[in-house]
């Protein structure tokens, strides 16, 4: 049976979503995928926001992780490990959020952006401590809040649909009801 095109742009379209729909997308910025030495193993603190100078601490470059818009092995301790693994790589020693955002109804990956720091320490390089916002499990507070607003986008959602419904059925029964 000959192959239709309709057929052949379905399977297109459903090939490339599928490829590019399991993994979130990392964007680097001040070095490269190649510049990150894969399966280095090390120990990185995550502080939100640091407080670090440039004295203190030079930094590597830049990471932002976010949807691929069909994401997959997206969550936080996912994506933190992605941070992780490539501040390790660069040979980071601090992991610098200045941004994140939880998942939710319109997106379903943790996103985060961050600063990967080496830290400038005549003795070495030390390890500071994870901030409290960002402990290894996702903060009760963060979760209760994207929960909520997830919560209310869905009753939002709900109400519009319903209100959108009803007036599409007066429409259709003054248009066609005569």
């Amino acid at each position: 049976m000959p192959s239709s095109p309709l057929r052949l742009s379905i399977f297109l379209i459903a090939a490339s979503v599928l490829t590019v729909a399991c993994a979130p997308r990392v964007s680097r910025s001040g070095y490269t995928a190649a510049d990150v030495k894969p399966g280095a193993q090390c120990e990185v603190a995550f502080q939100y926001r640091s407080t670090l100078t440039p004295n203190d601490a030079r930094e590597l470059g830049r990471i932002r992780v976010t949807d691929s818009g069909f994401s997959s092995h997206c969550s936080e301790p996912e994506v933190r490990e992605i941070v992780r693994a490539e501040a390790c790589g660069l040979g980071a020693d601090v992991v610098d959020v200045r941004e994140e955002k939880a998942p939710s109804v319109m997106a379903t990956c943790y996103h985060v952006d961050a600063r990967l720091l080496a830290l400038s320490d005549s003795n070495g390089p030390r390890l500071l401590p994870t901030s409290s916002a960002l402990e290894s499990s996702p903060n009760a507070a963060r979760k209760e809040s994207a929960a909520k607003n997830n919560r209310t986008f869905v009753r939002n959602t709900i109400i519009a649909g319903v209100v959108a419904g009803v007036v599409a059925g007066v429409v259709v029964g003054l248009t066609y009801g005569r």
